[in-house]
């Protein structure tokens, strides 16, 4: 059995599936967790204990919070199928940028996982963040982790962060236009070594590679 923060899983039967990368649930585990909401064309659901992991820090920590160890577990099990269609929804956030420093599930420890994409900015200090995609800012402000970030809801479930912002231009509740709304300006707030852009992109409060959705190329 395993204990939850707020509530005990009983009787856990599960397969492991390799070659598919996901948790098959018993019936009575899955009659345990209230059911999520269907996924957007394009993209396939995977019932699996990273996203009841998630779901439930989520409800603690926020969209804001850092990536700890519950979705280092919902980053390496979820596996969606990513239609061109869903791709489109998504825009760079950034015009210009040296290279990548930090690619998504770089270990960075025995219990901590990167749940992003860091974007160097060695030559481009203090660029303007656009919108990664069209949505609404459902958090912009500091923790010590992100530093100055911005959460923007995608709609469908997918919600991008991007960090470490010199300053913020948005604020929450606001409506944005992907790759044109400027959300603030790069920096290296919180915990940060150098000027970058760190960049998330979520489905349903799970991270997953944002190379599988946009070209980050130089």
């Amino acid at each position: 059995m395993m204990r939850g923060n707020r509530f005990l899983i009983p009787a856990l039967v599960a397969a492991f599936a390799a070659s598919a990368g996901l948790l098959l649930l018993s019936q009575t585990v899955a009659r345990s967790i209230s059911a999520p909401p269907p996924p957007p064309p394009g993209v396939e659901r995977f019932v699996d204990l990273a996203r009841v992991s998630s779901n439930m820090a989520q409800g603690a920590s926020g969209w804001g919070g850092p990536v700890t160890a519950w979705s280092d577990v919902g980053a390496r099990n979820l596996r969606p199928s990513i239609s061109a269609e869903q791709r489109a929804r998504f825009f760079l956030p950034l015009a210009a940028w040296y290279g990548i420093s930090d690619r998504f599930g770089v270990a960075r420890g025995e219990d901590h996982f990167h749940g992003g994409i860091d974007l160097d900015l060695a030559g481009y200090t203090h660029s303007p963040i656009y919108a990664a995609c069209a949505g609404v800012v459902t958090y912009a402000g500091y923790d010590d982790t992100y530093g100055n970030h911005v959460v923007l809801d995608c709609g469908d479930g997918w919600s991008t962060v991007s960090a470490h912002f010199s300053e913020v231009l948005v604020a929450q509740g606001a409506s944005v236009a992907g790759g044109r709304s400027v959300v603030g300006i790069s920096g290296t707030t919180g915990y940060s070594t150098g000027e970058h852009l760190h960049f998330e992109v979520r489905y349903l409060g799970v991270p997953i590679d944002p190379e599988l959705v946009l070209d980050f190329r130089p």
